[in-house]
């Protein structure tokens, strides 16, 4: 395996390279692995702001995030029927769930300090959706 590199760039990706250092999430995870890769150095950055906060997030709650969504690009957003200001096209969402806890329970865990986006999918019991957006959001649908 390459060395890490300082900085990713989009020319360095490694997709089973951790985004952050001693970090859970791969590029793998972010990109649904190699299908979805970010187009421009911005969604990249984007990427790895949110794997850092998720981290926090997936060490909070002492159980990994198994990642059903990252990012994803304008095409793909549109044939899932994501939001039309998704997100995920900005690369800095992730839809997820923890083995053994309800989506409301992580919903909940994360709620008083989580800085960004959170959301639950409440059709999908297990569904969590966190952002980096700049702001706290709160939605239930």
């Amino acid at each position: 395996m390459p060395r890490r590199p300082d900085r990713w760039t989009l020319n360095n990706i490694q997709l089973d390279a951790t985004i952050v250092p001693n970090g859970s999430f791969t590029w793998a995870e972010a990109t649904r692995g190699g299908a979805r890769m970010p187009p421009n150095q911005a969604v990249l950055d984007a990427m790895i702001r949110i794997a850092r906060m998720a981290q926090q997030g997936r060490d909070r709650i002492g159980r990994p995030f198994h990642v059903t969504s990252w990012y994803r690009p304008p095409d793909v957003n549109r044939r899932v029927g994501g939001a039309s200001r998704s997100r995920h096209m900005v690369g800095d969402a992730i839809d997820f769930y923890c083995d053994g806890l309800t989506g409301n329970q992580v919903y909940w865990a994360l709620d008083p300090w989580w800085p960004g986006g959170l959301g639950r999918y409440t059709q999908f019991p297990r569904l969590c959706h966190i952002d980096s957006r700049g702001f706290r959001a709160r939605w239930r649908h």
